[in-house]
C-alpha cells in the first residue's frame, strides 16, 4: 500500500532545510521488533546509538504504551523525551516525570480479575499491569483460540467501561484497558505546539499510533509513517517493515554532513 502524499526525497529535503525539528517515535514494533514477552523487547545497541545521534540536532520523543519504569530503565540515560502509557505521563529531557491528566486507577483490580479469566481460557496469554492501564497480551496464544474468545471478553468488559470512564485500545496482539483522555493524539498535539518547529516526523505501527497521525494531519511540514501492511491509515507514508524507517532515520542523519 502506498499512502504517500510526498516522496521520501521530499522528506529528506525538508529535513535538511528545517531549522527546528521534532521526531516522535513509537517503541514496540517501530524501534524494536515485537518479543514473545513484553520484558524481552530491550533496545539493542544499534537503536540506542541511532536515538543518541538523532537527538544531537533534533528534539526526540519516544511515545510508547510502556510504563514509566520500563522506559526509564531502557531509555532513561539518553537525552530524549519520553511519553509513557500512550500519553498518561511525560518526561522532558533533564526534568522529572509529570502527569498529562488526572487518572483514576480504582478500576484496575476488577479489570485484572476479568483478564485472569482470559488467561485461563487462552493458554499462553498474559496480563501486563501498568500504573494507569492493564493489558492482555495474546501473541503466544493460538490465533483461532484468541479470536474466538475476544468477543466474549469484550462483552464482559462493556459494563466496566461504561461505569468507570474507560476505553479499550486494540494494539498488535494486545488489548489494553485505560482511562479516556490519555492518548497519543493529545501527546503529539501538545508536543508539536510546544516549539517553533518547521519539520516533524512521527512513526508508529498500530492503531494506538493513529492518534498521532490525526493530530499532525493538517500540519504541512509533518511527515507521518505507519509501519506494516494495513488497509487504511491516517499516515502520509506506509512502510512495510521497521527496517525501512530505521534506514530513513539514518539517511536523515547522514544528510546533515
Amino acid at each position: 500500500m502506498d499512502t504517500c502524499v510526498y516522496s521520501i526525497q521530499d522528506v529528506v529535503h525538508s529535513y535538511g532545510e528545517a531549522t527546528s525539528r521534532l521526531i516522535l517515535l513509537d517503541y514496540d514494533g517501530t524501534l524494536v521488533p515485537f518479543a514473545s514477552l513484553p520484558q524481552l523487547a530491550v533496545p539493542d545497541p544499534e537503536v540506542l546509538l541511532l536515538l543518541k545521534r538523532l537527538c544531537v540536532t533534533n528534539t526526540v520523543y519516544v511515545i510508547s504504551g510502556r510504563d514509566r519504569g520500563t522506559l526509564e530503565e531502557w531509555l532513561g540515560t539518553l537525552p530524549i523525551g519520553l511519553v509513557a502509557e500512550h500519553g498518561a505521563a511525560m518526561r522532558t529531557p533533564g526534568e522529572a516525570w509529570r502527569m498529562l491528566s488526572e487518572l483514576n486507577t480504582g478500576w484496575k483490580s476488577q479489570a485484572v480479575s476479568l483478564l485472569q479469566e482470559a488467561v485461563h481460557q487462552c493458554p499462553g496469554s498474559l496480563i501486563e499491569e501498568k500504573e494507569f492501564s492493564v493489558s492482555w497480551h495474546y501473541r503466544n496464544t493460538a490465533e483461532e483460540k484468541a479470536s474466538a474468545f475476544i468477543p466474549e471478553l469484550t462483552d464482559k468488559l462493556e459494563q466496566l467501561l461504561s461505569e468507570s470512564g474507560l476505553e479499550l485500545l486494540y494494539g498488535n496482539k494486545v488489548i489494553e484497558i485505560r482511562c479516556v483522555g490519555a492518548d497519543k493524539r493529545h501527546a503529539a498535539r501538545s508536543l508539536s505546539e510546544a516549539g517553533d518547529y518547521d519539520f516533524i516526523l512521527s512513526a508508529g505501527d498500530d492503531l494506538t499510533d493513529e492518534g498521532m497521525f490525526v493530530a499532525l494531519k493538517e500540519v504541512p511540514y509533518a511527515y507521518t509513517f505507519r509501519i506494516g501492511a494495513v488497509p487504511q491509515t491516517e499516515a502520509k507514508f506506509s512502510f512495510g517493515t521497521r527496517y525501512e524507517l530505521l534506514e530513513l532515520l539514518r539517511s536523515l542523519i547522514g544528510s546533515e554532513r
